[in-house]
């Protein structure tokens, strides 16, 4: 999915992440089946949905008051001041649901160019608009927050789809059909989240770089140049442009490919791993970016 890097130095870090995008997808669903068959008394199912800023700051804004439930969502913002945007990239349940469906969709040929930068101000819009209408009593939150996106993509898009797959089995094998509830604005849904994996086509996370207001808000409380987890590239960069290509989130400038758009960056360290030279590090890891190496004058 991500590539490799022939030095092997951005391995572990990238399977760290996938483990925990891994693990977080797994909690999420297990915690949206905990709401239809509670089977463990006092288990927070609707945990993911108080880690989301997007929705606690609406929230807030519309109870003209901070929510206490909303405490875990204060927990990200002060990660994310501290680490950079990795909840997008190792925790969001909508995110690694994205990249299975870039890695599933596998675009061919040429790759179409890239939105200009000035879409990205889509989801400080969105955001604004979130915002304002929070202040009136309006929930627009629940159309573009990841968290609140992601029970919806998978509870009411994905499992009835799967369920009906299931059905002619379940009839064939015991005789019985799975009888389910039909939700309202299914047709809505399916438009909806069709419309964004058919987006990644053009670009991958296409959602999180342009709309997200999620994103917005991280984006505003990351501290580009004081992150514990940035981006750095040493002088054995060659400016070949594989990171540019490959970053998922267009943070890195393609005219200037050794500096980094620090509050796109989600961390995910994709660009280490596939840099042919070794030449991306990020702080806080394992070791800085390797040197440039030295001219050995006695090879040809």
């Amino acid at each position: 999915m991500d590539g490799g890097n022939p030095r092997g130095a951005a391995q572990p870090p990238m399977r760290l992440r996938r483990a925990c995008q891994a693990l977080s997808l797994a909690l999420f669903l297990g915690l949206l089946a905990a709401t239809a068959w509670p089977l463990v008394p006092g288990l927070p199912v609707d945990l993911f949905v108080r880690l989301d800023p997007g929705l606690f700051l609406a929230a807030s804004l519309a109870g003209r008051t901070l929510l206490a439930a909303g405490l875990p969502a204060l927990a990200v913002l002060a990660a994310t001041a501290l680490l950079g945007r990795v909840f997008c990239s190792h925790v969001c349940p909508l995110g690694t649901s994205l990249d299975l469906g870039r890695w599933a969709l596998r675009p061919r040929g040429r790759r179409p160019a890239a939105p200009p930068e000035a879409w990205r101000k889509g989801k400080y819009l969105f955001l604004l608009l979130i915002a304002a209408a929070a202040v009136y009593g309006l929930d627009l939150a629940c159309f573009g927050a990841p968290l609140s996106l992601a029970p919806r993509l998978y509870g009411l898009v994905l499992f009835p789809a799967l369920r009906e797959l299931a059905d002619p089995a379940a009839v064939a094998l015991l005789g019985l059909p799975l009888a389910g509830p039909r939700f309202a604005l299914t047709l809505f849904h399916l438009l909806f989240f069709g419309a964004m994996f058919a987006l990644l086509r053009r670009a991958p996370r296409f959602w999180c770089r342009y709309l997200c207001p999620t994103g917005a808000v991280l984006a505003l409380a990351a501290w580009p140049g004081r992150s514990l987890h940035r981006r750095r590239v040493s002088d054995a960069c060659t400016g070949c442009g594989t990171c540019v290509r490959r970053c998922p989130m267009g943070a890195i400038p393609e005219e200037e490919p050794r500096t980094t758009r620090e509050r796109e960056c989600i961390g995910c360290r994709t660009c280490a791993a596939v840099c042919p030279e070794g030449a991306v590090a990020f702080a806080g890891g394992a070791g800085r970016p390797a040197a440039a190496p030295a001219v050995d004058l006695g090879r040809r």
